[in-house]
């Protein structure tokens, strides 16, 4: 059996999907413009306080790009987010605090640069990246480096 549920107008996180009676499977769906993307869930003992990518770019034209970071665990943690190795400015969501149940969203204007890398501390967190581009949506689970 499938369910395929859908929250019209609703746009927060973290999404938890919680089975009552065995292992699931989910992921989530997300159709923006003229593309489609399937990102898969993380299941909670995956969770980890570092992940990374290979390049950032919110500097190239009709690019937008967001570092989601959410916070799943019943208390807040601590977060940063370093691109090509330095921790990137200041910013009303970076470095800081995720509160229980929370996330954040930071975006770097005109940075194109890489690896991007984000640390917690207090507690796992789950991450991934989302970029528009040209009216293109595509989103990347952060990796963790063995």
């Amino acid at each position: 059996a499938k369910e395929t549920p859908e929250y019209p107008n609703t746009m927060n996180g973290p999404v938890e999907v919680i089975s009552s009676g065995g292992n699931v499977i989910a992921s989530q769906r997300v159709i923006a413009g003229p593309s489609f993307e399937e990102t898969p869930g993380y299941a909670k003992t995956a969770l980890t306080s570092d992940y990374h990518w290979t390049w950032y770019d919110q500097a190239s034209t009709c690019a937008v790009n967001w570092v989601l970071v959410s916070n799943p665990a019943d208390a807040p943690v601590s977060y940063q987010i370093k691109i090509g190795g330095q921790v990137m400015p200041t910013t009303a969501d970076n470095p800081g605090t995720i509160p229980a149940h929370g996330k954040v969203t930071p975006t770097f204007p005109d940075v194109m640069n890489g690896p991007v890398e984000v640390i917690s501390t207090g507690g796992d967190v789950m991450v991934s990246q989302r970029v528009m581009w040209n009216g293109y949506f595509n989103e990347v689970l952060g990796s963790v480096l063995n």
